[in-house]
């Protein structure tokens, strides 16, 4: 298997799971969404729009998002649509509520930024890069120039404490790998900090990215990327792949097709992937 462009996100999944890697990208599965995924891209959607649109106070930019969110979830066709409906039709009202909260504090925490005009470029932007070898894309949310320099954040839904996110910030893939693309592409600009904002506390986590820390992180995709070539994608067995989303309907799809994977006892090897399908 050839992977053309490494992200974040395919370096998380593969360390994740090698298998779900493989299912994801050889076959294109497309699971159903968790509502908290769900919430988790409709909330990035409407953050963006505090950048491009006129908000006249932090209640008025949470009453977008009580008007937004039902909307939303109708539009992507109702609580029965996505990975456990019952639970979906809890956490769809919980979401309400929670967005709600994490848009007023960005909005009291952020109006200052935003009339200072601090912003480079839009937010949510996509860049590539290529580095030691390997086309690499990401997404930074935010890019702002502040008397330190520039800030490239990334907006988290992590349930971790700041202390915590602080401490992995240089082997975040996704911190790590904004920086990477971010000097690729501004050449003039001075880079200072890159991290996340903990959209559920209001608070910002940044570290020094180094040239170190991208060639910790290239060396990562290389070891990662020899592995796919090989085709070694041994499955993940620990009580963790209990959240896999891969059921039955995913595995019988590729049942005729899977010459690697059918090596894999369901029964004797306890994969997740393969329980759900032989049960």
């Amino acid at each position: 298997m050839e992977i053309e462009t490494w992200t974040p996100g395919k370096i998380t999944c593969f360390e994740f799971c090698p298998v779900r890697f493989y299912l994801e990208n050889s076959y294109e599965v497309k699971p159903r969404l968790s509502m908290r995924e769900f919430f988790h891209i409709k909330i990035h959607h409407v953050l963006s729009l505090f950048w491009k649109n006129k908000f006249e106070s932090p209640e008025s930019f949470a009453n977008y998002w009580r008007w937004y969110w039902p909307k939303a979830v109708e539009e992507e066709g109702g609580c029965d649509k996505f990975r456990n409906p019952e639970r979906a039709k809890y956490m769809a009202g919980a979401y309400r509520k929670k967005g709600a909260e994490i848009l007023k504090k960005f909005y009291e925490n952020n109006i200052r930024k935003k009339e200072e005009e601090r912003l480079i470029d839009r937010p949510m932007q996509k860049l590539d890069a290529c580095f030691m070898g390997f086309k690499i894309r990401a997404k930074i949310d935010e890019i702002c120039r502040m008397e330190d320099g520039v800030h490239l954040i990334d907006y988290s839904m992590t349930k971790k404490d700041p202390g915590v996110v602080e401490n992995y910030l240089k082997d975040d893939p996704v911190v790590v790998m904004n920086s990477m693309v971010f000097r690729s592409n501004y050449e003039g600009e001075r880079e200072s900090k890159a991290g996340k904002n903990i959209l559920r506390l209001g608070e910002t986590v940044l570290a020094e990215i180094t040239e170190e820390d991208h060639e910790r992180m290239a060396e990562r995709i290389r070891k990662i990327n020899e592995k796919v070539k090989a085709e070694s994608f041994e499955p993940r067995f620990d009580e963790a792949c209990g959240h896999c989303k891969y059921l039955d309907a995913h595995y019988t799809a590729i049942a005729e097709d899977r010459p690697y994977l059918s090596k894999y006892n369901p029964k004797e090897d306890q994969c997740f992937i393969f329980q759900q399908a032989s049960s």
